[in-house]
């Protein structure tokens, strides 16, 4: 019995050594990879678009449009390279550089929360195009 144990305790040890060896030193981190913008675009776009037809249809009402807009243009930052854009206020956004996503997450915030908002989801999906088109 204490063999078996101390066969387990060296290999636990062993594999504590090599984790501590090959783990990358702190501070260092992987080279981003690259980042095919172009196509991302398209998909967000596209995504948009999909929207703005589920709204047409009557699939989704102005909140939900309104809050999955939101969403899409936080996550399309999330993808470009500001991860932590998704979870982010209208005001931190700008604070982080993302003028043109806060003003349109701005924009949301009244139809999505207010119980009688007057919007016009046309022109919310249009908004959502320029900020994916203009990044």
């Amino acid at each position: 019995m204490w063999l078996v144990l101390g066969v387990v305790a060296g290999a636990v040890g062993i594999g504590l050594i090599a984790w501590c060896v090959r783990r990358p030193a702190l501070g260092v981190r992987a080279t981003p990879t690259a980042v095919d913008v172009p196509a991302i675009k398209a998909r967000y776009i596209s995504t948009i678009d999909d929207l703005q037809r589920e709204f047409g249809a009557h699939h989704l009402d102005e909140r939900e449009l309104h809050h999955r807009l939101s969403r899409t243009v936080r996550e399309f930052a999330a993808d470009l390279g500001a991860p932590g854009a998704v979870a982010m206020t209208a005001s931190l956004l700008s604070e982080a550089g993302l003028d043109g996503i806060a003003r349109a997450v701005s924009g949301y915030q009244e139809p999505q929360f207010k119980e009688r908002a007057v919007s016009d989801p046309r022109s919310s999906c249009a908004v959502a195009k320029v900020v994916v088109e203009q990044w």
